[in-house]
Order: structure tokens, then sequence, then C-alpha cells
């Protein structure tokens, strides 16, 4: 680096604000309106109707059987709903009492 009077005036400015004008940018594009090139057509409407219905009752089914298989998986493994609860006999872990 010299010692002249101009090596301040060339240092180059930050690019903070390209981040800013990036974001400013992507908002304007989604603000701006286009058509929508959403038509389906019926044989598609047509299967969503008949569709939607048959996978809620396959998925009710698949819940029935799975709920007591999941509750059998529990008990196998030990668990329980009283072995979630701490008993008042046994303090909390970070509050054991000092030996004496």
């Amino acid at each position: 680096m010299s010692n002249s009077p101009s090596a301040g005036i060339l240092k180059r400015r930050p690019r903070a604000r390209h981040g800013f004008y990036l974001a400013l940018l992507i908002a304007l594009a989604a603000l701006v309106p286009m058509p929508a090139q959403a038509y389906v057509g019926p044989a598609i409407a047509f299967v969503g109707y008949i569709a939607g219905p048959v996978v809620a009752v396959i998925a009710a089914v698949v819940m029935l059987f799975a709920w007591p298989a999941w509750q059998l998986f529990q008990k196998i493994r030990g668990k329980s709903k009283k072995d979630d609860t701490p008993s008042a006999a046994t303090p909390p872990d970070d509050k054991k009492p000092d030996a004496v």
C-alpha cells in the first residue's frame, strides 16, 4: 500500500446491498401475474373424486390394525403408561440427595 492521498479513494465499497437487490428482484418477480395453466380436465377430476374416499377408507383400516399392534409392541418392550410417570419416592436425576 502506498501512502499517497488518492489510495483511499480507490478502495472498493463492500457489496452488502447485492443481497437486498436480489431479494427485491425475486419478490417483484413473484408478484407479476402470469396465466395459471391449471386446467385439469374431467377425467382427472373423476379419478380424484373416486381416489379420495378409497384412500381414506384404506387409511382407516390400516390404523384399526396398527393401533393394537403398536400397543402390543409397547407391552412386549416393557413400556407402559405407569413407567412414564415419575414416582414421589424417587427424586429426579438432577437433584439427588447428598451422601451422609
